[in-house]
């Protein structure tokens, strides 16, 4: 069994007129990306949840409510060998912390101005490479693709895992998928 001792919570940024995913979601006509339909505060329930994800600026404002939530309790019940990551749950959008044992730091080595959090995981993953596991929870196959590459240039943990699919009441379709493994067996990509 892996024992994780770091994790990264990576999000999107509050602006989400200055990304693809914003720009690509007000022409597909969803909601409007930059209007909050609902002020987050603990204990309070969302009316629509699925509606309410449908903001990005909804998105935007629960990351920043989580971070700060976070930022606030984790320091004082982490295990003293965890470390917790938080990339994109700020107003600065580069800002990344680091949370450990009754401390809080900024991580200038991850401050990025990537909007997608898809390359923000890829570059945790590189930053993290010194762990001998890496698990990556993504089901996009496009950091798939990233990962296999980082993996076959020796930038990332001797062991890579990517976590895809979803536990379901009655079925279940998680998969590990071993990207060290594919890595290996494909031999160099350039």
């Amino acid at each position: 069994m892996l024992m994780l001792k770091r994790w990264c919570l990576t999000s999107y940024d509050i602006e989400p007129s200055l990304n693809i995913k914003g720009n690509e979601r007000q022409c597909r006509g969803d909601s409007n990306p930059s209007t909050a339909s609902h002020k987050i505060i603990g204990n309070r329930k969302v009316p629509n949840y699925k509606q309410f994800l449908k903001s990005g600026q909804n998105k935007a404002l629960l990351i920043y409510f989580l971070s700060q939530y976070l930022e606030a309790k984790v320091p004082d019940v982490i295990a003293h060998d965890k470390t917790l990551v938080i990339a994109g749950g700020y107003p600065n959008p580069q800002t990344v912390k680091e949370l450990l044992t009754a401390v809080t730091r900024e991580v200038e080595a991850l401050a990025s101005s990537h909007v997608e959090a898809d390359t923000r995981m890829v570059l945790h993953a590189v930053h993290s490479a010194s762990f001998p596991h890496t698990i990556v929870r993504c089901d996009d196959t496009d950091v798939l693709v990233l990962l296999l590459y980082y993996r076959s240039e020796g930038l990332l943990s001797k062991q890579v895992y990517m976590h895809a699919g979803h536990a379901g009441k009655f079925l279940t379709r998680e998969r590990f998928i071993p990207v060290t493994k594919i890595a290996e067996e494909i031999g160099p990509l350039c």
